[in-house]
């Protein structure tokens, strides 16, 4: 007959439980305040309200701003690869591929706004456990996307690891260059009108990619 687990195992793993549960919900709330707030003014006090949780209570699940916007960004780029999964298939066209990766991305705006801070701004300001943890689970990512590419494409895996990182950089680089100012562009002189209604952020990261991807053969 099997026995009842000791009663401090079964209050540790509820505990556990509870722990990772109450930490689902703070990401929850950083989602919708970092959303609302930017980057720049995203704090704890108000995040902490609003998922109904102490100042005391929050800095246990997280020491500062920093530690809280890596993890979002870690769970942000694993939903990102694993929307690129659903979108792509073995054997695919360049264009359809660089359309998926795109797409998949831009649907996630907190991955973008969070990906170029995070090597100069946000780890900067971490424990060294945390740092360690992002760059092993990012290493772990950037794998799972060169093997994604390299399905996609029909290109060996080590050869494509290093075209998901490239395409990486191309879409960070793109997505922020193209990004249109909030001003009323009809005061704008006619040149730099004309600039921001010529290619789009998508176009430039096809026309782009494909240059980089045919570039690799």
């Amino acid at each position: 007959m099997e026995r009842d687990p000791p009663h401090h195992d079964f209050q540790r793993a509820r505990s556990d439980t509870q722990k990772q549960e109450r930490r689902r919900d703070i990401l929850q709330a950083a989602r919708v305040h970092l959303a609302a707030a930017g980057v720049d003014s995203f704090s704890l006090a108000p995040l902490g309200k609003a998922a109904g949780v102490s100042r005391a209570s929050l800095y246990l699940y997280f020491p500062n701003r920093e530690e809280l916007l890596l993890a979002l960004y870690l769970e942000e780029t694993r939903g990102w690869l694993e929307d690129l999964a659903e979108r792509t298939a073995p054997a695919m066209a360049i264009d359809d591929y660089l359309r998926a990766v795109f797409t998949s991305a831009t649907r996630r705006p907190l991955f973008l706004e969070l990906a170029p801070r995070v090597p100069g701004v946000i780890e900067s300001h971490v424990s060294v456990d945390s740092l360690t943890e992002s760059k092993r689970l990012a290493a772990t990512l950037v794998e799972v996307a060169g093997r994604r590419t390299a399905l996609a494409l029909g290109r060996p895996v080590e050869q494509s690891v290093e075209l998901a990182m490239g395409l990486f950089a191309l879409l960070l680089g793109v997505t922020q260059a193209w990004r249109t100012p909030n001003v009323d562009v009809a005061r704008l002189p006619p040149d730099v009108q004309q600039m921001l209604a010529g290619e789009s952020a998508e176009e430039a990261f096809l026309r782009l990619g494909r240059w980089l991807v045919e570039g690799s053969r």
